[in-house]
């Protein structure tokens, strides 16, 4: 007998996800017709495989016979009839295929909790357990009453996830897709009218930008310049509006810039499709797509052959054409057309043609598959993972093909919003040095302080509603930032000297008697106070400085006796016997001042090692033991993307605690530098770090010993990963991080563990681990 999820896990890998998993599991455990025939759990199991894309509508039956015979079910025409085949009695309790069914009195207040503390972890999208939760009994029903209301429940929470799932999906994904098609139609009209534009420099001032959706402006009178060629880092804090310049320049919508600039925008989502990988990111260049099909009916009208040109039989291949079948009929058409047109309008259209082909030479368009390979390759794709659907990859990987595509098509001015999230540190070097060589223009930011000093040449800082630049690498910007900043309280300390000396000067003589002999004085003191009248005054630099918006403080954990919290002995791991040990005879301990930063390629095992650590895996073999009431919590970015996109800060706050009043959970948030109207603010208008605080201040409420942080740095800005670091060195409990961010790793951890090959081997600096994981010295 197997377990659901590891049924589903062996079947379909990472592309099952945890959403995915989880319901597909609620369906197959608590709906009686799934599980009674083979017929019930196609209709019920295979409609949802197809609508996830974990296999196409014609695998169906195939696969769910795979399923329902791995899961060891029996169809109910052979096995219902109460012999004790495919059953065990033990505890109140029959076992068919793994799956419990009820048929005995059980504990309604057990179950009423488990039930709740479901619904709460589902709605809180987070993972976390309490350790040692004690069982309350006190009064009992007859088991299929329980059932039923248990399955009506469970089945409601589920359709409502599913509905919210889904509505999240339309959200990132179709709205960016529709934006990016009608900014390309934007460009190639412009460009058609226009000409492709070849100046040195963009300039577009002053300018104005508004927050979306409100009145208020995130750039006042700006001044933005660009000069092709530049390799631009850009920089401000979470929520300045970094990520809305770069869509309203990526839309064509910033009043003043060109539209016959070629623009490709990667953003902070991740892509859903079930193009394979290859054609995804052929089938993202836009432009060449429009150019092909220009091509083909320019080359119809004008009567072309087109199994007599070369170029043309590669772009009907790359579109699927190439049949080889009789066209007689559509060359006599042709003729026939060619016959209706004029001498002009033949060398006219013959013009065209040209200037398309033109294009398509430029852009490389008959190199198409063999640049997107290379470049798959490079961001560590395996050929293998090349021919999947898009859909079958993880969330990480999706937002690797999204940024492969970017690459691909190869624009004039490339926008990157946190290029290096998800990508280990092999390809986090590999892209590095393919945009050092990138020959045209890029715009990116990124929190990622060891990537910008390897690739920008510039860098563009937002801050006090303007745009500030810098030559040189982020280092160089800290520089100059610091030394400005150090002048700029020079000139404050100066200017309040000098004001205190004149006050003191008018203070003692402004007011004396009119002597002849003080007359002087006086007509100096009155001087003085109208030049302090008119005196511009400096302001005070360190007041700029908001500490309460970047502070991050988690709650303390409490005492605990024990010193060690969770320890492993020869522990090893794979999903079936069949298959490759993912990890191989593991042990080690964590202490509860533990700090750990845990290193891998993608795929080698990180994750696999949480969920074991926390007890959502089994091992294979070996044994993890953990002390008893010991409490932690995991902050992955799935549980970012969970948060709801029309609710504040607060409400969902309240919603995970309705003990907590307002103001208590105003508070709370505002530990977590979200403060003020962010508080109130729908988390669909926060940035991508103000979630991450969201999420970080949710998953710490209930105080854990033991803090695992997963990517935790992706999306914040500068300052708040410092705050960040601050907070985690000041945390009392125990810490575990998996990050690709060497600073972040180098300021929190105090040991690391390197994952190679299934083997963990732990060592007491960041480069040794590196060097053992990733095979380099750099």
């Amino acid at each position: 007998t197997m377990d659901v999820g590891k049924v589903l896990k062996t079947h379909f890998g990472d592309a099952c996800d945890d959403d995915i998993a989880e319901y597909l599991v609620s369906m197959i455990e608590e709906d009686e017709d799934v599980l009674a025939s083979l017929d019930g759990f196609k209709e019920g199991v295979g409609e949802m495989l197809v609508e996830y894309g974990l296999c196409e509508e014609g695998d169906v039956d195939e696969l769910c016979g795979k399923l329902f015979s791995d899961l060891n079910l029996e169809d109910s025409g052979s096995s219902d009839d109460n012999n004790g085949k495919g059953s065990d009695e033990k505890d109140g309790t029959k076992s068919k295929g793994g799956l419990q069914l009820l048929n005995a009195p059980v504990t309604l207040k057990k179950q009423a909790d488990e039930l709740q503390q479901s619904a709460m972890d589902l709605k809180e999208g987070s993972l976390i357990e309490t350790a040692g939760r004690r069982l309350m009994e006190n009064q009992t029903i007859e088991a299929k009453e329980v059932r039923v209301k248990m399955t009506g429940a469970r089945s409601r929470k589920m359709k409502k996830a599913q509905e919210e799932y889904e509505k999240s999906r339309t959200y990132k994904d179709d709205s960016f897709e529709i934006e990016a098609m009608k900014a390309n139609e934007i460009y190639m009209n412009e460009s058609d009218v226009k000409g492709r534009f070849v100046g040195e420099t963009i300039t577009v001032s002053p300018f104005n930008l508004k927050q979306p959706g409100t009145t208020t402006n995130l750039i006042e009178e700006g001044d933005l310049k660009i000069v092709s060629g530049r390799k631009y880092g850009f920089m401000g804090r979470n929520g300045a509006g970094k990520t809305t310049l770069l869509k309203a320049i990526a839309t064509y919508s910033l009043a003043g810039f060109p539209k016959n600039i070629r623009i490709v925008y990667v953003a902070q989502h991740s892509v859903a499709t079930s193009l394979s990988v290859i054609e995804f990111v052929i089938d993202s260049d836009l432009e060449r797509n429009a150019l092909v099909k220009e091509e083909k009916e320019l080359k119809q009208r004008l009567g072309h052959n087109e199994s007599d040109d070369p170029t043309t039989a590669t772009t009907a291949k790359d579109n699927g054409g190439g049949d080889d079948g009789d066209n007689s009929n559509v060359v006599e058409e042709d003729s026939e057309r060619v016959e209706s047109l004029s001498m002009e309008e033949a060398e006219s259209l013959q013009m065209e043609l040209h200037r398309v082909q033109e294009r398509l030479s430029h852009i490389e368009a008959w190199n198409a598959e063999h640049r997107a390979r290379e470049i798959l390759k490079g961001l560590q794709f395996s050929p293998d993972m090349i021919d999947q659907p898009v859909s079958s990859l993880s969330g990480g990987w999706r937002q690797r093909v999204a940024l492969a595509a970017a690459l691909y098509v190869s624009p004039d001015l490339l926008l990157l919003d946190e290029p290096t999230n998800h990508l280990d540190f092999g390809a986090v070097l590999w892209l590095q040095d393919y945009l050092k060589s990138y020959p045209r223009t890029l715009l990116v930011v990124s929190h990622d302080r060891t990537f910008l000093n390897e690739v920008v040449t510039d860098v563009v800082y937002l801050t006090n509603l303007k745009l500030q630049y810098y030559k040189g690498d982020y280092q160089n910007f800290v520089k100059v930032r610091e030394e400005q900043f150090k002048g700029r309280v020079r000139e404050y300390e100066a200017q309040q000297m000098q004001i205190q000396h004149m006050q003191e000067y008018v203070d003692r003589f402004y007011n004396e008697k009119r002597s002849s002999a003080q007359a002087a004085r006086v007509k100096q003191a009155m001087s003085k106070k109208k030049a302090l009248e008119k005196m511009e005054r400096i302001a005070d630099p360190r007041d700029e400085v908001d500490a309460d918006s970047l502070r991050i403080k988690f709650p303390d954990p409490g005492l605990f006796k024990k010193d060690i919290l969770l320890q492993t002995d020869n522990v090893s791991f794979s999903y079936d016997k069949s298959s490759k040990r993912i990890l191989k005879n593991v042990t080690t301990y964590i202490d509860k001042t533990s700090r750990i930063g845990i290193l891998g390629r993608n795929g080698a095992g990180k994750s696999t090692l949480i969920k074991l650590l926390v007890g959502d895996e089994e091992p294979t073999s070996g044994t993890i033991s953990r002390e008893f009431a010991f409490t932690w919590a995991l902050f992955a970015q799935h549980h970012v993307a969970q948060l709801k996109l029309e609710i504040t800060p607060v409400e969902h706050l309240r919603g995970l605690y309705p003990d907590l009043s307002v103001q208590e959970c105003r508070n709370y948030l505002g530990s977590f530098g979200i403060q003020n109207a962010h508080a109130t603010t729908q988390i669909g208008n926060l940035s991508g770090g103000q979630r991450s605080r969201v999420a970080l201040a949710t998953l710490t409420k209930r105080q854990p010993h033991l803090l695992i942080l997963d990517e935790p740095s992706n999306h914040l800005d500068m300052e708040t990963i410092d705050a960040l670091i601050a907070a985690i060195n000041a945390y009392q409990g125990a810490v575990i991080v998996v990050s690709h961010d060497q600073y972040f790793l180098e300021h929190v951890a105090k040991s690391f563990w390197s994952i190679t090959d299934g083997n963990l081997n732990a060592f007491v600096d960041l480069k040794s681990a590196k060097s053992a994981c990733y095979k380099i010295k750099k």
